[in-house]
């Protein structure tokens, strides 16, 4: 696939939907070394970890999970919380077969949209490791801006606190 193609399809072919365990489990094999899982998962998930040990760390808590599907395959995959008037974004992924093809873009569209359906949102955050500079330009790019932690947040190690307003 090249940067042509994501222009080239219709956008009825790519759904945003709640994740299902056969798509984490197809997620996980995105992730093929403890550093790679780290920079996009955090410290909580385990590497390595059985399916079902990956499943149950990465749907604790109170993140809605969403697969982005191209024609029903997993393209992506993302999480938010919402704390209305605010949606904090997690582990956003894209299908390494599919990077640097523009569908971050079109997944954090979907991921935001989707949350500011649920609610009163007018903002949006979330962290990114400073070393993983593909995500943190993409980040960047669709308008997000480094911020001074709210109180009561604590700081992640190596990670910087992004948001940007969505309405």
């Amino acid at each position: 696939m090249d940067k042509n193609t994501l222009l080239s399809i219709d956008k009825n072919q790519l759904c945003l939907q709640k994740a299902s365990k056969e798509h984490i489990a197809q997620l996980q094999l995105w992730f093929t070394s403890k550093r790679s899982l780290l920079m996009w998962g955090g410290p909580k998930l385990d590497f390595p970890a059985s399916a079902e040990q990956f499943f149950e760390q990465l749907t604790a808590g109170e993140f809605s999970s969403f697969s982005l599907l191209l024609n029903q395959q997993l393209i992506g995959f993302g999480q938010y919380q919402l704390y209305s008037p605010f949606m904090h974004l997690a582990r956003v992924a894209i299908n390494p077969q599919y990077q640097r093809l523009g569908f971050a873009s079109v997944l954090l569209q979907q991921l935001l949209d989707h949350g500011c359906e649920q609610g009163d949102i007018n903002q949006a955050s979330l962290f990114v490791y400073i070393k993983n500079q593909i995500a943190y330009k993409t980040y960047i790019k669709k308008g997000f801006q480094k911020t001074t932690l709210p109180n009561g947040i604590t700081k992640t190690n190596d990670c910087d606190y992004l948001t940007m307003c969505v309405k």
